[in-house]
């Protein structure tokens, strides 16, 4: 019983500083609201049965002789038009990042709450749902084959694995470039216990 109570203290521990440390990037500090940060934009274009992202085009860049001059395009990539780092295809505009941390976090979250999720909260969620998979990971190789090691150990590297990575830097400044991050480390650990478990 004292394994499983200093398990679950370690791993409180580490997931109260995540959530402690996670702080939004640039990007989502300059969107008006969760809901028009880009994982959310594109979810509401999913909702209205296409790929784009629910996000005008300013017309302006349309005019544009050559819309993909970064020099003729510059004053569109910073507010109030915040398409850094977007496509621009056919009149629409994309999320090139990856649809993954949408379909499995963002989309469930707004339907299920009605309200949208910022990035730093969902590279949160996906942090530490990788990491509870990486310590369970750690735990069921210690308790079948390193048995003799101390609890104190384990709880260290248990510790370690946590906050000895590179997911505090990912959390120092959790934006639309982070998501996709966090959720890939996410879905690895998954897929390491779930190949620990077959």
């Amino acid at each position: 019983m004292t394994m499983k109570i200093t398990l679950a203290l370690v791993c409180s521990l580490v997931i109260g500083i995540y959530a402690y440390m996670a702080q939004s990037g640039l990007l989502e500090l300059l969107s008006p609201s969760a809901a028009e940060t880009p994982y959310n934009l594109l979810v509401q274009g999913f909702r209205e049965g296409h790929l784009s992202l629910k996000k005008q085009v300013p017309p302006g860049f349309t005019q544009l002789v050559d819309p993909y001059d970064p020099a003729a395009n510059d004053e569109y990539r910073v507010p109030p038009h915040r398409m850094l780092d977007l496509s621009y295809y056919k009149g629409k505009l994309y999320l090139y990042f990856g649809i993954t941390p949408a379909l499995i976090l963002f989309w469930p979250f707004v339907t299920l709450t009605g309200h949208y999720l910022l990035h730093r909260d969902a590279v949160t969620i996906f942090c530490a749902l990788g990491f509870l998979a990486n310590a369970g990971l750690l735990w069921a190789i210690w308790r079948r084959y390193f048995a003799e090691v101390t609890v104190g150990v384990v709880a260290a590297g248990t510790l370690a694995l946590g906050l000895a990575t590179g997911v505090p830097a990912l959390l120092s400044e959790a934006d639309v470039y982070q998501v996709p991050i966090s959720c890939g480390y996410m879905l690895t650990m998954l897929t390491l216990g779930a190949v620990w478990c077959a």
